[in-house]
């Protein structure tokens, strides 16, 4: 099972509404990170790269060794937060991030995810009905405790 964070575009009226992140790790961003920063249009993070990979070089001619574990760390992390970063890409452009849902695959996820709107539709429409029996209900004891109120004082049995 694999969680899916899905990010929503209000502006958006065609069916590439819903993105839909798997949240794990992305081997094409551990084994070539610039290539994957450029064809997710990333492009700070593309000169961040690039700016991260020459001065790696600059500094290889005295330490090779822990320059070397320094860039396999710094790509295991990319390759771990590939999804998030994404996904941070998508809010700075105005997309809204929704709950995240479980699911064996994209498809399934999305199917929960609409699934989960179609309940909740469907509850707010139930508690609306319920809202107006009870406003009703509410209208019939206030008629009725008027009508004792009137009777009461006719009667002159006012407390």
């Amino acid at each position: 099972m694999t969680l899916f964070l899905l990010h929503e575009s209000n502006g958006r009226q065609d069916d590439k509404n819903l993105i839909c992140l798997p949240d794990r790790f992305s081997w094409f961003a551990f084994l070539l990170p610039p290539v994957w920063a450029l064809s997710n249009r990333l492009w700070f993070t593309f000169i961040a790269m690039v700016l991260f990979i020459l001065g790696l070089n600059l500094l290889s001619d005295c330490l090779i060794l822990p320059i070397l574990g320094f860039y396999i760390l710094a790509v295991l992390w990319l390759g771990v937060e590939a999804n998030s970063i994404i996904g941070n890409s998508f809010a700075r452009r105005g997309w809204h991030a929704l709950n995240p849902v479980m699911a064996e695959n994209r498809m399934r996820a999305e199917l929960k995810y609409f699934g989960r709107i179609k309940r909740r539709v469907a509850r707010m429409g139930r508690e609306k009905t319920h809202m107006q029996h009870t406003r009703g209900q509410d209208k019939e004891i206030s008629q009725d405790s008027q009508s004792v109120d009137t009777q009461s004082v006719q009667n002159g049995s006012v407390e």
